[in-house]
C-alpha cells in the first residue's frame, strides 16, 4: 500500500516537473507591436492597441454629431493661438493642463483623428504638435481619418462621452519641437538650420534658401500621406542633412503637418515648428524674403517646388500614389 502510494507520488512529481520544463522552454510571448505614425483604421477599430486614447480634433459640433467610440473629444479652438512671445511657457502650461484635463497623459499613447481630408489633416498634426510640446508625448495620426475608421467597421456613437478620467500630472515639455524668432536669426545668419517652407501650391513669395515642401504634393486631397512620394522628396532634397529643422507654412496647423511628416513619418529627430509661419516672418524687415521665380526656375534641392518624378517630355508623372 505505502509502496503504490509512493510510486503514484513520484508519477505526479515527475509530471509536474515535466509541465514546468515545457513550460520553460517555451519562447516568451512576443511583445505588442510597436505603434507606427500613422496607425491602420482597420488594427485601431479591431482592438489591436487597447491602451491608446483616441482624441477627436475636429469641431465640438461635429463632434457630438457623431465620433468614434471611445474617443475624447479635443477641439483645437480652445487650445489656439499656439505658445510664442513673452508668455509662452504660461500658454504651454496652460495648454498641458487643458489636455491633462481631456485625459491625455504623457505616458500612455495618443492617436488623433480628424476628417479624411487635408484640412482634417492639418488639425489632427496640429493637436499632435501641441501634445508633444506640451506633454512630451509621443503622438500618432489615425490613417484616412474618419472615413478609414467607418470602412473598418469601426463604431460611431452620439452625444456627449462619459468624463474622461483626469491624466493628472502633465508632464514635461518638450520646447525642442517650438522654434523661436531667434532660431530664424539664427538660422538666416548661417547656423547649421535648414528652413522648411510647407505652404501647398506656389506661394507669391520665398525664403532665400529654404527648403520647399509643399504640402499639396505629399499629402493627397483625401488627408493620406503618400509617404514614398516623401522620402522620395527628403532624399532629392537634402532635407536630412542640416543639424536641425525649422518648419513654416501659412499658418500653425499647416506647419504643424509638416513637421508631422518630417518629424514623426520621416523620423527626422530635431525638427521645429515656427508657429506663426511666414505670415509672421513677412512682419520683420530683417529676415530675408524675395518674390518666387517664375515656375521652372527652382534650384535643386533648396527651393525645389515638386519633390514628383518627371516624365521625360517634363510633365508631371502619376505616380503610383496618385497626385
Amino acid at each position: 500500500m505505502i509502496g503504490d502510494l509512493r510510486s503514484a507520488g513520484g508519477i505526479a512529481i515527475a509530471a509536474a516537473g515535466a509541465a514546468l520544463l515545457a513550460s520553460c522552454s517555451e519562447p516568451p510571448p512576443e511583445p505588442p507591436a510597436p505603434l507606427p505614425p500613422l496607425v491602420p483604421a482597420e488594427r485601431l477599430a479591431a482592438g489591436d492597441f487597447p491602451a491608446v486614447t483616441l482624441a477627436d480634433t475636429r469641431p465640438r459640433g461635429a463632434f457630438l454629431a457623431g465620433h468614434p467610440a471611445g474617443a475624447v473629444p479635443l477641439p483645437l479652438e480652445p487650445l489656439e493661438p499656439a505658445p510664442s512671445g513673452p508668455e509662452e511657457s504660461k500658454r504651454i502650461a496652460g495648454i498641458a493642463a487643458a489636455l491633462a484635463a481631456a485625459g491625455l497623459a504623457p505616458g500612455s499613447p495618443v492617436v488623433m483623428v480628424d476628417d479624411a481630408t487635408r484640412e482634417g489633416f492639418e488639425r489632427a498634426a496640429y493637436g499632435c504638435w501641441l501634445a508633444a510640446l506640451t506633454l512630451g508625448a509621443r503622438c500618432h495620426l489615425l490613417s484616412g481619418g474618419l472615413a478609414a475608421w467607418e470602412a473598418a467597421g469601426g463604431k460611431l456613437v452620439e452625444g456627449e462621452p462619459d468624463p474622461p478620467p483626469h491624466a493628472g500630472h502633465a508632464g514635461e515639455p518638450a520646447t525642442s519641437h517650438l522654434a523661436s524668432l531667434d532660431d530664424l536669426r539664427e538660422a538666416t545668419a548661417g547656423a547649421p538650420t535648414g528652413l522648411v517652407d510647407v505652404r501647398p501650391g506656389r506661394p507669391p513669395d520665398r525664403i532665400p534658401g529654404a527648403f520647399r515642401l509643399p504640402l499639396d504634393h505629399v499629402v493627397d486631397p483625401a488627408g493620406t500621406v503618400l509617404e514614398a512620394r516623401l522620402r522620395r522628396a527628403i532624399e532629392r532634397s537634402g532635407l536630412s542633412i542640416p543639424d536641425r529643422l525649422i518648419v513654416l507654412g501659412s499658418d500653425a496647423r499647416e506647419g504643424a503637418a509638416g513637421w508631422f511628416l518630417l518629424h514623426r513619418v520621416a523620423g527626422i529627430e530635431r525638427v521645429a515648428l515656427f508657429p506663426g509661419g511666414v505670415p509672421r516672418w513677412r512682419r520683420y524687415p530683417s529676415l530675408p524674403l524675395e518674390p518666387s521665380p517664375p515656375e521652372g526656375k527652382e534650384e535643386a534641392g533648396r527651393g525645389a517646388a515638386d519633390p514628383r518624378p518627371r516624365e521625360r517630355g517634363g510633365t508631371g508623372n502619376q505616380s503610383e500614389e496618385g497626385s
